[in-house]
């Protein structure tokens, strides 16, 4: 207990930012192993400049 203590007084005042950091992690590892696990999923891509969105072959809807 009185090492507890010790740690609290050190580096509680960090907990927060450790479990937001964790947190973030492993937010970024789910959403990368989304793409991993479903390689035939439609990804989003990034774009330098903004345009339309258009979609295809959704639901089954040849257009």
């Amino acid at each position: 207990m009185i090492a507890l203590e010790g740690w609290k007084k050190k580096s509680g005042s960090l907990i927060r930012t450790w479990l937001d950091t964790i947190g973030e992690f492993e937010a970024l590892s789910s959403l990368s192993n989304i793409r991993y696990d479903n390689p035939n999923w439609a990804m989003p891509k990034i774009a330098d400049k903004p345009y339309y969105i258009m979609a295809k072959e959704m639901m089954g809807i040849d257009d």
